[in-house]
């Protein structure tokens, strides 16, 4: 009878190991519509939409000044006291606050500038070149956003699996105790306390994995629905989605080190980065020139109160009407502060040369990197497959032949213990395989490249 609780213990074991996905619950994501939510409802993304707006608002306002003149504007209005007597003849001890009576003021300026030798062409280039920085900073936010979003997708995806997998054997733990039990008390049965005992044995190991993979599942969520500005505890499932075959080698090392230096956002960042400075030193260049202008203006007061005042050497505060136009030039002769200034902006532009250097070389690094994780983490997930279905043959045939009584107790546990193994290790595979599948294309430019080969089946470069 002994024999026969072993095996009933080992099919058990081994009924636990049939997976079989759990049911979705909560809204079910695809990793496409994961990452479209993510970009859309997480508040990185709307602060980095801010940003461009204010870049864009900063170039608009470095169009219109090379269009639009500057405008002064001063409006006054109130009281003031009355006139004490005119220019020759001012009375003595008269109260200042006597006469009391209303009176406006308005002054009008324009300045138009005519040639300002490039001064404001550069100053516009600038703003535009920050905003491309902007934007492609935004890119790359995003790029890294969504980098994120998938590595929470499968690990949501690996979790879930181990839930449904631990839980199921957990059950089926539960149910096996109570059969030993339940023989223990039928007289007749050769099921004794030891073997009671050694099936009770396996309680803190099943124990352990499913709470673990609980805890994971529940943090897992709870990062998921981070990313995606959801509720941390809303209940969310992911569409079973097969990794895509990996059919690059060596010979399309060079064509994707060219695919990453064209589509990196940081690329594209630095780039815009060194436009501004180039701008920006010309501009400082041209600070070395004068401007000339075009200004006019218009001045009104009237007090009625007061008496105006003809005599044309005298200054009427309160009451004059005057209009006025000239073309005029302003020059800042600090050459030297100038040609420091001019120093300084080349020095920042050598030194974003030398930064996209690095950043080549630091770019190059990564896709390799990428590309041997990828090649690496595609073997070893084929690797475990075969081990497992080696291993699921083993079990079956271990367990087979213990059941006919030509088969020992230790291989059936040995094989149990191996399947098991390397059932976790499958699902552990097939998730590090899609991440660096992921890093892969994160490290190219363009992070919805997975998405395509996820939809496509197949990892292509076109």
């Amino acid at each position: 009878m002994r024999k026969r609780t072993h095996v009933l213990l080992c099919m058990v074991l081994f009924a636990s190991l049939s997976f079989s996905r759990e049911d979705p619950e909560g809204h079910v994501f695809s990793l496409d519509s994961a990452l479209e939510r993510a970009i859309q409802e997480n508040p990185l993304g709307k602060v980095s939409l801010l940003e461009i707006q204010k870049a864009n608002l900063e170039v608009k306002k470095a169009r219109q000044r090379r269009f639009i003149p500057r405008l002064d504007f001063d409006l006054k209005t109130g009281l003031v006291s009355g006139p004490r007597g005119d220019a020759p003849a001012i009375p003595e001890g008269r109260d200042v606050l006597e006469g009391w009576g209303p009176f406006v003021k308005l002054n009008l300026g324009l300045v138009e500038p005519i040639y300002t030798f490039g001064k404001l062409r550069s100053a516009t280039e600038a703003r535009e070149h920050l905003l491309e920085m902007t934007e492609s900073n935004r890119d790359n936010m995003l790029e890294m956003l969504s980098m994120e979003v998938v590595k929470a997708y499968w690990g949501l995806s690996s979790t879930i699996k181990a839930v449904s997998l631990s839980g199921e054997l957990r059950e089926k733990y539960d149910e096996l105790v109570t059969e030993v039990q339940k023989r223990l008390e039928d007289e007749e049965s050769e099921v004794d306390d030891t073997d009671l005992l050694e099936v009770q044995t396996f309680f803190f190991n099943i124990e352990e994995i499913y709470l673990e993979s609980r805890d994971l599942k529940a943090l897992s969520l709870k990062t998921f629905n981070m990313l995606l500005d959801r509720d941390f505890n809303d209940p969310v499932s992911t569409s079973d989605e097969p990794p895509p075959e990996f059919g690059l080698d060596e010979n399309h090392i060079d064509d994707i080190l060219e695919m990453a230096e064209a589509h990196r956002t940081e690329l594209r960042a630095a780039n815009a980065g060194i436009r501004a400075l180039e701008a920006k030193t010309r501009l400082e260049r041209s600070e070395r020139l004068p401007v000339v202008f075009l200004a006019g203006g218009f001045r009104f007061a009237y007090a009625p109160h007061r008496k105006d005042e003809l005599n044309p050497y005298a200054y009427d505060e309160w009451n004059h009407l005057d209009v006025g136009a000239f073309i005029g030039m302003k020059w800042d002769p600090n050459l030297f502060q100038h040609d420091i200034e001019i120093e300084q902006s080349m020095i920042e532009y050598e030194a974003a040369l030398k930064k996209k250097q690095v950043l080549k070389g630091k770019i190059d690094l990564e896709v390799n990197q990428a590309f041997m994780d990828v090649r690496k983490n595609e073997a070893l997930l084929k690797a475990a497959r075969k081990s497992l279905k080696a291993a699921k043959t083993w079990l079956r045939i271990s367990s087979d032949n213990w059941d006919m009584g030509i088969g020992e107790l230790r291989r059936v546990r040995e094989a149990y213990q191996a399947y098991y193994r390397l059932l976790g290790i499958e699902i552990e595979r097939e998730n590090e395989y899609n991440v660096s599948l992921a890093r892969l294309a994160y490290v190219l430019g363009d992070i919805h490249l997975y998405v395509k080969w996820v939809q496509n089946g197949k990892v292509l470069l076109n």
